[in-house]
């Protein structure tokens, strides 16, 4: 007969990860092994929900310690898992300890949390802290602490997430062990998120590379390395977003077209040599974490067809797990790279899909991001009206949010005031997205947009930090440059390439493109032809 163990890879005080391995044992029997010889590893619900169907856990199996395993199911992101370890937590319980209570509220809220049920998780968090505190254990208190301060920064209660999790820190950094590492390093990557959130970015990349190291530290927690490095990747990705030339009042990431800026392509390479060191094709959560993450990082790259495979990963995990928030999440960032890709049609769909899910679980922030891109999307199928109605609840939205916050910060600085982009400049864009063939006049832009010529001239240089010209060149080199890479023009149809796209000076173009994409357009052509 095989008997399933349940592994951990640490002890379970301080946060331990499971796998569920066959043993030949005299009966079928599930069982907690604890030691330090343990291989790194997630739970496998499929095998596990298999195995306790037909082999339910004898008694020997501590209720305690299956509920600790349901937590950090949970934490890794396996709800299912957490779930059928909590239920037979419950059904084992023979003395009802306050330590076995705890652990039981606590696993409970980290389920919550990832159903995005918040007031239920808050109740189930300070039950846990309640009963921990009755036994005295300073380190269970902290883990229900922890919850109710990742609720604040799920709210955008930014100012209180951060306080709360910077005391935690700080009495973390009491204690001793490696509790205090596993610790520790959860708390600076919350940090350093909200830290990011607020563009305080040097902070961020400070305590981001801190939480890295101390997870390195806990070589065999791979789940922790990967939380720390999506973090510090986060990070870099934000410092990239801020160089790039239309940041300084862009309202959030997908508001942003691809870049070439050196500034901007560094800081993607850092993010994703941190990401790509650790990545693993293996279906977790944390997996599909990076996936997702790496996929944003690749579309401001202005490589969006390179980024939709890992998006979609990302969505069929949130899908078959049900996470309503980082589905819906998922279909923006999709939304996203289809609209760098040229796909309009597509993101509409992708974006409503993302919409109504945002709405049935009132997610302000991402409802603010999915409105933003919908004008996006409907102003280039010609659709105004919707357009405007999705650009006036952006407005709405964006007019409060901790991003909008920090830019006005910046601007008042600067001396400038922050204002959302106008939805004529949105027009003006899109005028010359479809006159590819030249340059159109400024007159004709602000004729078709509905505003000024001077209005016109602001909005490009405040917004896009260009004018309405420069922008003009920019996306015909960029047309031009995605007709080479697509195989469509040979090196001897340059001079065509400069006709079709209203570059009467065939040097000139060259000159403008090699500044533009680091290579001459006939290298480029012989390339695509290799």
């Amino acid at each position: 007969m095989q008997a399933w163990i349940l592994r951990p890879c640490r002890s379970l005080d301080h946060g331990a990860f499971f796998v569920l391995s066959a043993h030949a044992r005299p009966e079928p029997r599930l069982r907690v092994e604890i030691g330090k010889g343990s291989l790194p590893c997630k739970v496998i619900s499929g095998q596990l929900n298999a195995f306790l169907c037909a082999h339910p856990p004898s008694a020997s199996a501590s209720s305690l310690e299956l509920a600790h395993a349901a937590r950090l199911a949970a934490i890794d992101g396996d709800v299912h898992a957490a779930e059928r370890l909590l239920e037979e937590a419950h059904r084992l319980a023979s003395g009802r300890t306050r330590a076995w209570a705890g652990a039981l509220h606590l696993a409970a809220a980290e389920i919550h949390m990832e159903h995005a049920q918040w007031q239920h998780a808050e109740v189930e968090a300070e039950a846990a802290r309640l009963a921990f505190a009755q036994e005295g254990s300073l380190v269970g208190q902290l883990h229900a602490r922890e919850v109710p301060a990742r609720i604040l920064a799920r709210r955008g209660d930014d100012d209180r997430a951060l306080a709360a999790f910077q005391e935690l820190d700080a009495i973390w950094g009491t204690l001793h062990g490696p509790r205090v590492l596993w610790g520790r390093a959860r708390c600076l990557t919350f940090i350093a998120s909200l830290h990011r959130r607020h563009l305080r970015l040097d902070d961020a990349l400070t305590r981001g590379e801190e939480a890295v190291a101390l997870a390195r530290k806990l070589g065999e927690d791979f789940t922790l390395q990967l939380i720390a490095a999506n973090t510090l990747a986060g990070v870099h990705f934000a410092m990239a977003c801020k160089l790039h030339p239309a940041t300084r009042w862009a309202s959030h990431v997908t508001s942003l077209a691809p870049s070439a800026a050196p500034a901007v392509q560094k800081h993607c390479r850092a993010a994703l040599v941190v990401l790509e060191a650790l990545w693993r094709d293996d279906g977790s959560y944390m997996q599909t974490m990076t996936a997702s993450n790496m996929a944003q990082v690749l579309v401001l790259m202005d490589r969006a067809n390179e980024a939709l495979p890992y998006m979609e990963r990302f969505l069929a995990y949130t899908t078959m797990q049900k996470k309503p928030h980082m589905q819906a999440d998922a279909h923006l960032t999709i939304g996203w790279a289809q609209l760098a890709c040229g796909r309009p049609r597509e993101a509409v769909r992708s974006l409503e899909r993302a919409r109504k899910i945002a709405l049935g679980i009132e997610a302000k922030s991402l409802l603010r991001t999915i409105h933003y891109d919908l004008s996006i999307a409907f102003e280039a199928l010609g659709r105004l009206d919707e357009a405007m109605h999705h650009h006036n609840e952006y407005s709405h939205l964006a007019k409060h949010v901790p991003y909008r916050q920090a830019l006005a910060g910046q601007a008042k600085q600067q001396g400038d005031e922050a204002s959302l982009e106008p939805f004529y400049l949105k027009r003006a864009e899109a005028f010359i997205r479809t006159h590819l063939h030249a340059s159109p006049a400024i007159e004709d832009i602000a004729d078709h947009a509905g505003a000024s010529v001077r209005a016109i001239q602001l909005a490009f240089r405040k917004f896009r930090a260009t004018t309405p010209i420069g922008y003009s060149i920019d996306t015909r080199l960029r047309a031009a440059r995605d007709a080479l890479v697509g195989g469509h023009i040979h090196d001897d149809s340059i001079r065509v390439l400069c006709q079709r796209y209203g570059f009467n000076d065939p040097s000139r173009f060259a000159r403008d493109f090699q500044q533009r994409f680091g290579a001459l357009p006939s290298e480029l052509a012989r390339e695509m032809e290799q």
